[in-house]
């Protein structure tokens, strides 16, 4: 009984003598309503307002008006929450409206997203003016010193450029399910998202719709204003279960990116559907569908502006299980090209009724092209060209293109096996029947 006592005193004295840590602040939700009218009881008549008063966690509850402000989340973990539902495919391509508000949130001015795990989800985010100080001026803006960004079922319009999107990469940022149209206000970027090179990592971008920009669904990577200055490089993107529909003169433009998967997205009257610009490896392009391009439908280019070439151009590419239709719409190009390119895959894609090659290697070295089939395109159905040499081709199926199922301009230095076609060049040197 004695010991008893003793060891109870003890732990009293433990506990008495131990430091009390405070309970956490309980999470918040602040309600947000421009005239009070839908949210009569809302706490706040303006976003900034809101996230003002907000500690870290909480919930900003944004209901349906008008904001015609410039909005600046600067608190880690803020989840602001709005009203707007035109997010969805069918609703984004026909141009629906998502500027009602006794409907919609709608935020006239921009988001500028600056804090770790910041989320902003139902939104309309519209009329970002032009900055001539900025490469680009997203509607919604995150920035590169934070990451873990989540942006989703937003509608995105009529900005310079619908997201800059940058990131450090230490948690994963998100962007899907949303709506990015017709993002080219005072013809700066025109582009859906924007990322320019080094700024963005570990980043994640899904089942977006993009449509109406007049240069390109996402550039992620160098542009005309960096060239030819290239830094370090972008890093572990996934860009993937995307629809773009007439979206300018390019659908995804990837440069100076390494460790990269552009998979399973569908592309519709696209310019180039997908490109992978020089700096770039260990690219992954599969499971695509790409119809109508206006040039070509998958791109892996080492002279990406035909004037200036690099050291070394793309490399450690896979091109695979894509199906390419009637590319070059607009003028002579090919279903899949590979310029400049070295120690790549080409493999088990369909590419047919393009406007010239099916398939054109050029001058490019150690490329596999394997297990492909190319139909009916208006020149060859696979070509090599140029200086390209060390190149392997087999297994590959060819019909009905119009000059020469296979062709090959340096025979003697590359290699073909077991490919089935009818008509090749050098004559009697490529098909098996």
């Amino acid at each position: 009984m004695k010991l008893r006592r003793v060891a109870l005193a003890t732990i009293l004295t433990v506990l008495v003598a131990a430091p009390v840590t405070p309970a956490a602040a309980a999470q918040r939700t602040l309600v947000v309503d421009d005239d009070q009218q839908q949210c009569p009881n809302a706490d706040y008549t303006s976003i900034n307002a809101a996230i003002a008063a907000a500690s870290t966690g909480d919930t900003i509850r944004v209901c349906p008006g008008l904001y015609d402000e410039t909005v600046v989340v600067n608190k880690a973990s803020l989840a602001l929450r709005g009203s707007t539902h035109g997010s969805s495919t069918e609703p984004c391509l026909r141009g629906d409206s998502a500027t009602n508000p006794t409907l919609d949130s709608v935020i006239n001015g921009g988001v500028r997203l600056e804090a770790n795990r910041v989320s902003l989800e139902g939104f309309t985010v519209q009329g970002r003016p032009p900055d001539p100080l900025l490469l680009s001026s997203g509607g919604i803006a995150t920035s590169a010193a934070f990451s873990g960004y989540s942006v989703r079922l937003n509608v995105i319009q009529d900005n310079p450029d619908g997201i800059n999107l940058n990131s450090s990469g230490a948690s994963t940022t998100v962007v899907d399910h949303n709506c990015i149209r017709r993002n080219n206000l005072g013809g700066e970027g025109e582009a859906g998202i924007f990322a320019e090179q080094g700024l963005l990592s570990n980043a994640r971008i899904e089942a977006n719709t993009f449509t109406g920009h007049g240069f390109a669904s996402m550039f992620l990577g160098y542009g005309l204003a960096a060239f030819p200055v290239i830094t370090a490089p972008s890093l572990d993107l996934i860009v993937t279960g995307n629809l773009s529909v007439d979206d300018g003169i390019g659908g995804i433009i990837v440069s100076n990116v390494k460790r990269v998967a552009i998979s399973n997205n569908k592309l519709v009257r696209t310019g180039n559907a997908i490109a992978v610009y020089t700096p770039a490896s260990e690219v992954l392009v599969s499971g695509n569908q790409v119809e109508d391009s206006l040039f070509s439908g998958i791109r892996v280019d080492g002279n990406p502006f035909g004037c200036c070439s690099y050291p070394t151009g793309p490399t450690s590419i896979a091109v695979a299980d894509n199906t390419v239709k009637r590319a070059g719409t607009a003028a002579p190009q090919d279903g899949i090209l590979l310029n400049r390119t070295s120690h790549s895959t080409v493999v088990d894609n369909r590419i047919e009724g393009g406007n010239r090659d099916g398939i054109d290697v050029r001058d490019s070295t150690e490329i596999l092209v394997v297990d492909n089939q190319a139909d009916s395109n208006a020149r060859d159905g696979i070509r090599n060209r140029g200086t390209s040499a060390g190149n392997n081709f087999k297994d590959n199926h060819m019909h009905g293109n119009a000059e020469h199922d296979a062709h090959d301009e340096n025979r003697t230095l590359n290699t073909w096996t077991d490919n089935i076609c009818t008509t090749d060049f050098p004559a009697g040197t490529i098909c098996r029947p």
